[in-house]
């Protein structure tokens, strides 16, 4: 009855993965110059073009990979190099150096380059921002997930890992300068509840793990999200790049998984037991 839940959620994950973190500005606090604007600015280009062909002349050769040019460099080598060049040249500006490698941890994690990652992650030893510091104490579990074969049922660690998540969204308090990073955490909290729900072996455990996911997700978004899931549109008079729009559609997609589980146990007529009001008020999960 499940199968078709048992399908990988990580290239959707994945790619909202690569564009929120190029979004995040992760350097903010550190040393501002022109030389880490134009450098950041680079990688979020490169992070957001994942696709495009990359021209080996924007960079000078002795910082990328495979100087020989005996082959074309993948979509992460530029940003990656971009992120090296820059900390080599600045030995000692070392918190500007790992908030970058923190940034670097993100972009490899996301070409599954798992091990680069974790150095990366380890080489950042001097950060001050709340939203470094939540991804670097939640390095272990976010290796877990991007590694993640989610077309087999999840590992008895699951619930601490989604306890990590929990805690570090905690943490992060209400503080509207932590708001990018809390989101991030929320929604990926919720994919991998999801992930546990896809693998409930009877309609009861299905109905229990959607209601815990949306639970905790509807706790992180506001009325206006809630009218916006609930109209498929968002919130008039936002950007397109507006923070709170960008919440709005990722949790779209969210939901769209959600009520495609509750659909599932419906027809059993199995309700779902929220205990979130919030959760209540998303008409595409309440059936």
């Amino acid at each position: 009855m499940y199968t078709r839940f048992r399908q990988k959620l990580s290239k959707k994950s994945l790619m909202v993965t690569i564009c929120l973190v190029a979004m995040l500005s992760i350097v903010a606090g550190c040393a501002s110059t022109n030389e880490v604007k134009r450098s950041l600015d680079e990688v979020n280009k490169t992070m957001l073009k994942t696709t495009e062909a990359l021209n080996r002349s924007s960079l000078p050769g002795e910082v990328l990979p495979d100087t020989n040019g005996q082959k074309k460099a993948e979509p992460w080598e530029e940003p990656s190099a971009r992120i090296d060049a820059f900390i080599a040249a600045h030995p000692d500006d070392k918190r500007t150096a790992s908030a970058l490698r923190v940034r670097q941890a993100m972009l490899l994690l996301a070409f599954k380059k798992y091990n680069f990652a974790d150095a990366a992650f380890d080489q950042a030893t001097d950060l001050h921002r709340d939203r470094d510091k939540a991804l670097k104490a939640l390095k272990d579990e976010l290796i877990w997930w991007f590694k993640e074969d989610q077309t087999q049922a999840p590992g008895n660690e699951v619930n601490e890992i989604i306890a990590a998540f929990s805690e570090q969204i905690k943490n992060l308090g209400d503080d509207p300068e932590n708001e990018d990073i809390r989101d991030y955490l929320a929604e990926m909290r919720a994919w991998i509840q999801l992930y546990v729900a896809s693998h409930a072996v009877n309609d009861t455990m299905l109905a229990n793990d959607i209601a815990s996911a949306m639970d905790n997700y509807a706790e992180t978004l506001t009325n206006h999200d809630i009218t916006a899931i609930n109209t498929g549109n968002t919130t008039p008079g936002l950007g397109p790049f507006d923070l709170q729009a960008r919440r709005q559609i990722r949790a779209m997609t969210v939901i769209k998984r959600a009520a495609e589980m509750v659909k599932v146990i419906e027809q059993d007529d199995v309700p779902v037991p929220y205990k979130n009001e919030k959760a209540r008020e998303i008409k595409a999960i309440n059936r």
